[in-house]
């Protein structure tokens, strides 16, 4: 049984995955990770952020993968393509996430990610490496063209520096 369908983006090798919900009296149920789906991730951590409402962080580049979710709210979210020898180096690919779609953003290892929050949001991302600020990069939101959807009204210093 296919449990979800995966959308290639015009980001190499970046994934919409949306996985089948099962609703019934109860209310609704979904997979949010199985290795059945391409085993695109090997976890070995998972982080829980939650935002109000006008956040933005971002953008981080790792040398890891991530594979977001919504749980609350709805984001924009974003995956950049800052590997210089990708035929998409440059790019970028947004969409809502929100938990009614359950949508996941797979986002490759050397691409920035950021999102913003249009809501109180909590995000769940799974990724293939342990943190490490040592190899997190931060670029600047503003930078790229990105059709944000609205002007952050609260992030970081470190990525309001970012943008300076």
């Amino acid at each position: 049984m296919k449990t979800h369908d995966v959308i290639h983006t015009n980001i190499q090798d970046c994934l919409l995955i949306k996985p089948k919900i099962y609703k019934d009296n109860r209310g609704r149920f979904s997979e949010i990770y199985k290795d059945q789906i391409g085993n695109i991730l090997d976890c070995k951590q998972i982080n829980y952020s939650y935002s109000k409402k006008g956040v933005l962080r971002g953008i981080h580049k790792t040398p890891y993968a991530k594979l977001v979710t919504c749980a609350l709210g709805e984001i924009f979210d974003v995956c950049l393509d800052l590997r210089e020898n990708s035929p998409s180096y440059g790019q970028y690919f947004c969409a809502k996430l929100n938990p009614d779609s359950m949508q996941q953003l797979y986002i490759p290892p050397n691409c920035g990610h950021g999102f913003y929050s249009f809501n109180k949001s909590i995000v769940i991302y799974m990724q293939e490496k342990i943190y490490d600020p040592n190899v997190d990069e931060t670029f600047g939101y503003n930078r790229y063209n990105i059709p944000w959807p609205e002007k952050p009204t609260i992030m970081s210093q470190k990525d309001l520096a970012a943008c300076a």
